[in-house]
C-alpha cells in the first residue's frame, strides 16, 4: 500500500507500507530515520490487543491494517490501525494514531478521510 501526503509548509511524503511485520528502515523528510512494520490484522485481535475504535466490515474480511513506526533512538513509537467506522452516520475511512514517547506521553488522534469520485 502506498499513501502520499502533502500540506502548506511540511515537505510531502509518501508512505510505503509491505503487509508482513518485517521492520524496515526509512529516512523520513519530517521525522528523520524511522523504523516500521505493517500487517493485516483482524478486528477482534485487535480488540484483544487493546486498540480502540468501533470497526465495520469494509473490504478487507474484517481486518485492519496495523502499522507501527519508531525513532531507532526510542524517542517515541506510533502505533496506527486503519479501517473502516461510521461517522456521522456515513460509512468513512478512518486511521487511530497512538504515539507515546520516550517518557510515558501519550497522544491519541483519529483521521477521517474524504472520497473523492465513486464510493
Amino acid at each position: 500500500m502506498k499513501q502520499t501526503a502533502t500540506a502548506a509548509a511540511i515537505p510531502g511524503a509518501t508512505e510505503e507500507y509491505t503487509l508482513d511485520w518485517q521492520w524496515r528502515s526509512n529516512h523520513d523528510a519530517l521525522f528523520g530515520d524511522i523504523e516500521g512494520r505493517s500487517r493485516w490484522i483482524s478486528v477482534e485481535d485487535t480488540r484483544r490487543e487493546g486498540g480502540q475504535g468501533v470497526w465495520i466490515q469494509g473490504d478487507s474480511e474484517w481486518k485492519l491494517i496495523n502499522a507501527v513506526g519508531k525513532r531507532p533512538n526510542g524517542a517515541w513509537e506510533a502505533t496506527h490501525l486503519w479501517g473502516f467506522e461510521v461517522v456521522g452516520g456515513d460509512r468513512r475511512h478512518t486511521r487511530r494514531v497512538k504515539v507515546v514517547s520516550k517518557e510515558g506521553q501519550e497522544l491519541r488522534a483519529r483521521m477521517v478521510y474524504d472520497f473523492e469520485g465513486d464510493n
